[in-house]
């Protein structure tokens, strides 16, 4: 019992940071994390990314217009050095679900279409979409979409098949 509760402190401890929610503008994620690491055009659009390191996390968050339309996290064993590819852990699943529900909105996630490499959720009110990357059974990344940002990926798609 012991060990539970200073999993679940030390897991509180790593949470209280991760708080970035779709929607938020730049002056908000900026107030949260601090200055981003980087911050650059995504090639597309108006789209721009940030780039934020939050203890053993690294949060990239693709913004449009004043909002963002994605986020990204992976865990970290150490800073990568310029150059240097980074060394991913595994997700706890704990901490991926905890992401997911400070981006329900008032609703609930959904298991959709999940396989062994990826599973997927929906929210409920159909406005967000999640998955988690896996690799041997652990999450290596957990990403969160807006529909908004789901709808432009597939019409860019669309337009480059054709």
């Amino acid at each position: 019992m012991k060990f539970v509760w200073m999993t679940l402190g030390l897991l509180g401890l790593t949470l209280s940071g991760v708080e970035a929610r779709l929607g938020e503008s730049p002056e908000q994620l900026e107030k949260r994390f601090g200055k981003p690491l980087q911050q650059v055009p995504a090639g597309v659009g108006d789209l721009r990314q940030y780039v934020y390191l939050n203890k053993d996390l690294m949060i990239t968050i693709l913004v449009t217009g004043n909002e963002s339309v994605l986020e990204q996290y992976v865990r970290l064993k150490e800073t990568p050095k310029p150059g240097q590819e980074p060394v991913l852990l595994p997700i706890p699943e704990a901490l991926g679900q905890a992401i997911l529900g400070r981006n329900a909105e008032g609703s609930s996630w959904e298991p959709y279409e999940s396989n062994a490499t990826l599973r997927r959720f929906v929210r409920k009110d159909q406005k967000a979409f999640g998955s988690f990357a896996m690799e041997k059974g652990s999450i290596t990344e957990v990403r969160i979409s807006s529909k908004d940002m789901v709808d432009f990926a597939e019409k860019l798609r669309k337009s480059k098949a054709n």
